[in-house]
């Protein structure tokens, strides 16, 4: 049988004990379904409480988003994204989960880019589409790359400040 016809089958006469415990698991930790839900813990998680967070929270989505993951990303992706990653790292860090997140569908992979970079989960990200695939290797490549020159740069800077202050360096 294929998922397709697993997927309709009555749950209680097929499914084994195991799916069914997997199954729970992930609804248990599923994210709001309610526009009202999701828009109450993305204000909550900007800082302002209840209330709608700072001012202009949430209003410049790439500004969240640290300089090296900004590159190539369009100000809608960048706000889903923005939005998405830390909502889940709430759901999967206090449970312990840092062993694996995967992101099915995703594209060229800035959530699973994210939540690696910023969070410290490790993800794979997939996608049946080839091309997104492709052109997310060659991002992330290119977001490496930005990276190490970014920490080279610290690091030239970090040595300079030391050597004016008169320290080791």
């Amino acid at each position: 049988a294929d998922l397709a016809d697993l997927a309709r089958a009555p749950r209680a006469s097929c499914w084994p004990l195991s799916l069914l415990a997997f199954n729970a698991a992930c609804r248990a930790a599923s994210l709001p379904r309610t526009h009202a839900e999701m828009d109450t813990a993305a204000r909550i998680r900007v800082g302002g409480g209840e209330r709608g967070g700072a001012k202009g929270a949430g209003t410049r989505p790439l500004a969240l988003l640290p300089p090296a993951l900004r590159y190539g990303v369009r100000p809608k992706k960048a706000h889903e994204v923005s939005s998405l990653a830390p909502i889940i790292a709430q759901l999967v860090l206090p449970l312990g989960v840092k062993h694996l997140v995967v992101d099915l569908g995703a594209g060229q992979g800035h959530l699973s880019t994210l939540l690696s970079r910023k969070y410290g989960l490790r993800c794979v990200a997939l996608d049946a589409d080839a091309e997104l695939v492709q052109t997310g290797r060659a991002r992330a490549h290119t977001t490496q790359k930005m990276l190490d020159r970014a920490e080279r740069s610290d690091g030239a800077r970090a040595t300079a400040a030391g050597v004016r202050s008169g320290g080791a360096g």
